[in-house]
């Protein structure tokens, strides 16, 4: 009777079934708060490893993975017998700032077995999903090398794709640290921009496939966006529907913004003859300022609000008068959602009145 082998690491790249995560384009999804930037490098056998951090300099203060894989093979064969062979793993090995250590281990057994056969060989059974290694490095916070403005998570982490864990024994043999020195010198090589300033993020994928292997953004960088809303309203006992067009500063990490915008008010105006009822529109030219919420307490821009002045530019029937201004706060109640108490008033500070209006959009 033939034996059944099991077939670990190059026998994975033979089989050409489907890997976890075998896609060189995708990322790592973090679970939770993720990470800033992923650098991906291509390993022997199909494996990859994927170096997930925030910001470069943090990286470049911690290159050293060797000495982080060799602490792990060490407590490797300490455990290793007892995590199976033929499940798919996922280890989590932790270092903290105070030297220990911790690992952990979950696995998920194969749904689906997958056989190979070769003509005069035995069946091999072979192995079709990788293993998980994600090697961290908790940071104490006095040995951050920037100090964001936002909450990220305090490490780096490694993730290796390997079809066997124990494939790292090899690969601690070889030394990572000259990938990690080629990835940094890659980093600062970069021309679109510094992604040793803190406020790029980044991500880089090997394969050659792609026209673009950097992609880089600007995660706290000011930008320019259109608000397009609605709203309905109440001034002088009259109820009205707004069409809202603003453009909008948004601030890098600061707390307050710009706005400028169109707005269209309309009004039903009674016929005197007793005819049907027409609508009429007066416009409003706004400008104020938002406020966010401040870096620390969200990775996120969320607006909480925001104060205009309007004046009135196109007027029609005789709801506002020549020379109406408008002041008003703005508060977000939901995230689409916000409600505005206003003031109107006639050259200076003349015929003052209040009114309210409830806008959706953006």
């Amino acid at each position: 009777m033939n034996r059944l082998l099991f077939a670990a690491g190059l026998l994975l790249g033979l089989a050409g079934h489907a890997l976890a995560q075998t896609s060189l384009r995708e990322p790592i999804k973090e679970p939770g708060e993720p990470r800033r930037s992923q650098y991906q490098i291509e390993l022997p056998n199909r494996n990859r490893l994927v170096v997930v951090f925030n910001t470069w300099p943090e990286l470049a203060a911690h290159r050293n993975l060797d000495s982080l894989l060799r602490l792990f093979v060490a407590d490797l064969r300490l455990w290793r017998d007892s995590t199976g062979t033929t499940d798919t793993r996922r280890v989590r090995y932790t270092l903290d700032a105070q030297g220990a250590r911790t690992v952990r281990v979950s696995r998920f057994p194969a749904l689906i077995e997958t056989y190979q056969f070769r003509t005069n060989a035995e069946p091999v059974l072979v192995k079709t999903a990788q293993d998980t290694l994600i090697l961290e490095r908790l940071l104490a916070p006095s040995a951050r090398t920037t100090k964001p403005a936002f909450e990220l998570p305090p490490n780096v982490r490694f993730y290796f794709l390997l079809n066997r864990v124990e494939d790292v024994e090899e690969l601690t043999r070889q030394g990572l640290n000259g990938e990690i020195e080629k990835a940094i010198a890659g980093a600062r090589a970069y021309t679109g921009h510094d992604l040793f300033q803190p406020r790029y993020r980044s991500n880089y994928t090997p394969d050659p496939a792609l026209r673009h292997r950097w992609r880089v953004g600007g995660f706290n960088e000011p930008m320019l966006g259109i608000s397009p809303g609605v709203g309905v309203g109440v001034a002088r006992n009259q109820i009205y529907t707004a069409l809202i067009g603003d453009l909008a500063l948004f601030p890098g990490v600061g707390q307050v913004g710009a706005r400028l915008g169109w707005h269209e008010y309309f009004f039903f105006q009674n016929n005197p003859d007793g005819g049907p009822s027409r609508i009429v529109h007066n416009s409003f030219l706004n400008a104020g300022i938002l406020f966010f919420k401040p870096w620390v307490k969200t990775r996120e821009r969320v607006n909480m609000g925001g104060l205009t002045v309007g004046y009135l530019l196109r007027r029609n029937g005789d709801f506002f008068e020549k020379n109406t201004f408008r002041f008003a706060g703005t508060v977000n109640i939901f995230r689409w959602s916000r409600i505005e108490p206003e003031l109107y008033w006639n050259g200076f500070f003349k015929n003052v009145y209040p009114g309210v209006r409830v806008n959706v959009g953006l």
